[in-house]
């Protein structure tokens, strides 16, 4: 019984040290200046900005064509498997399918969303927002 307790308890504290050690409440991303939390350690499921790109001034070089959405994700399964793929490269080609004949995509917006259940399986997502568009040829403007 009292092996049984002190295993319990050497667990409990294990978990909560590796928790505190690894997953810090508040962290800042200095390269994009988003704050955010981690995911908890038993369950966790948060959405925060990733990245906002500069905002075109004009549009008259180019067709804009419409908005456009693309999701990639990466998936992790007991911390020893991991599978998918997060980039940006992922979500900008799913977000052009819609517009096949789109040169680019302007006034981008990346969204990046985790969830975690007991650290056993991990989902980081991203999803980029923007407005697809075809440049104009020299004779167009």
């Amino acid at each position: 019984m009292k092996k049984s307790l002190l295993y319990a308890v050497s667990l409990c504290c294990t978990l909560f040290l590796s928790t505190a050690c690894t997953n810090q409440m508040v962290w800042y991303n200095h390269i994009n200046h988003f704050a955010g939390v981690q995911p908890g350690s038993v369950y966790g499921e948060i959405s925060q900005g990733a990245f906002i790109g500069n905002k075109s001034s004009s549009l008259k070089d180019v067709h804009v064509l419409g908005k456009v959405r693309g999701t990639a994700e990466v998936q992790s399964i007991l911390g020893l498997f991991s599978f998918g793929d997060a980039s940006v490269e992922a979500a900008e080609k799913a977000a052009l399918a819609k517009y096949p004949e789109a040169d680019d995509i302007i006034n981008v917006v990346v969204d990046n969303k985790q969830t975690n259940y007991l650290s056993l399986w991990i989902k980081a997502q991203i999803t980029l927002r923007g407005i697809a568009v075809k440049y104009k040829k020299a004779g167009e403007m």
